[in-house]
């Protein structure tokens, strides 16, 4: 079934590992695996292809013909279909079988996305390059809101710094986090 979106793709064995696995670095990946000749797949996938089109790039739908591609669906031990399976960072995250409704693959996808904490982290990381300052900004935002990771978002902070010759202040950052841990 052709598709223009550029937020669905149909995988093959010649394209899963570009498409799917080295993709989800980037963004989750969706792998539907579906036959044309089950009904519940054709439930399924226009829902999927929806939600794909609506999140405009939020997660990417790879499409998997069980018919046509049969060593795929054996590789993810695939014993009914559909068969929806999750995949970010090159791991497996989540997965269910079997035709759901629209609100709950909602509430499914909802999983799949970033907290506003790695939100965060990750905008501050595109900008250290382009922007520091809004680099630094994105950081003290995630401080304030996981006090909790603030080891990690410090040190963040201090090899900002360091890149941007504040030396001082980003010696301050590490000689508190060394006080805090008996150094």
């Amino acid at each position: 079934m052709p598709n223009d979106s550029p937020w669905i793709i149909d995988v093959t064995e010649d394209n899963f590992d570009l498409a799917v696995v080295q993709r989800s670095n980037d963004v989750p990946v969706v792998v539907d695996f579906w036959a044309t000749s089950c009904a519940p797949c054709r439930q399924l996938g226009p829902i999927l292809e929806k939600l794909a089109n609506e999140g405009a790039g939020a997660f990417l739908l790879a499409k998997v013909d069980v018919d046509q591609q049969p060593r795929i669906a054996q590789h993810f031990g695939v014993e009914s279909i559909p068969h929806v399976f999750a995949i970010h960072a090159g791991q497996l995250v989540n997965q269910f079988t079997g035709a759901l409704p629209e609100g709950q693959i909602r509430e499914w996808l909802q999983t799949l996305q970033p907290s506003a904490i790695e939100k965060l982290l990750a905008e501050s990381k595109t900008l250290e390059q382009t922007d520091p300052t809004a680099a630094e900004e994105k950081l003290r935002e995630a401080l304030e809101l996981a006090p909790e990771r603030s080891d990690e978002i410090q040190l963040r902070l201090a090899r900002l710094m360091l890149a941007q010759h504040r030396l001082a202040e980003s010696r301050d950052i590490i000689t508190s986090l060394e006080e805090r841990r008996g150094y």
